[in-house]
């Protein structure tokens, strides 16, 4: 048992030895990015600027996001999106 237990370790163990691999593989590279994120000097102002570009009414930003980024990708991939819905559905 490592020094250190952490809830890493008890999800990997709860897996299973097939799965517990990749869980705790997963879960570090997810712990490691959110770590290098935070470093960035001034990330939580960029973060909180653009949460609040996106919810404020007066900018519109999810309006522009949507029609600009989101729309033409899921536009694309419409008849696979509703077949996948479907088959949930059903």
């Amino acid at each position: 048992m490592p020094i250190f237990y952490s809830s890493t370790h008890r999800h990997a163990m709860c897996a299973g030895p097939r799965f517990s691999g990749k869980i705790i593989g997963l879960e570090y590279v997810a712990e490691w990015t959110i770590s290098c994120l935070i470093r960035v000097p001034f990330y939580h102002v960029f973060k909180t600027t653009f949460l609040l570009y996106l919810s404020l009414p007066q900018t519109r930003g999810a309006s522009y996001v949507y029609s600009v980024h989101l729309h033409p990708r899921t536009d694309k991939h419409e008849v696979e999106i509703d077949a996948a819905l479907g088959r949930i559905k059903e």
